[in-house]
């Protein structure tokens, strides 16, 4: 669990927790990596509001040659107190031809 604090302007709080993954399969293990299921919570205290917010998962390009990371997957975000909800979706690369919805 890592919790930090920021003093300047409006009070804000965030707290992330992560939760290990299986590992990617075998014939996967030599090409890409992957990190998922990370939950992080912001709280606004200037308006007692806490919004609960799932992170995209990072996968671990190239690992051979030259590694990059790549953002991908649904991110939600949901607060209890307002009802404000919203979900961004992130894209990858794809494996073949580079270009996303080929």
């Amino acid at each position: 669990m890592w919790e930090e604090t920021w003093g300047s302007g409006a009070p804000t709080h965030l707290i992330t927790s992560c939760e290990p993954t299986a590992p990617p399969p075998l014939k996967e293990q030599y090409t890409k990596t992957m990190f998922s299921h990370l939950v992080s919570v912001l709280c606004l205290l200037e308006h007692d509001e806490e919004y609960v917010f799932t992170l995209p998962c990072a996968y671990a390009r190239s690992i051979l040659t030259v590694p990059w990371v790549e953002l991908g997957g649904k991110v939600s975000i949901n607060c209890a107190k307002s009802g404000y909800s919203a979900t961004v979706t992130f894209h990858t690369k794809p494996f073949y031809g580079g270009k996303v919805h080929r």
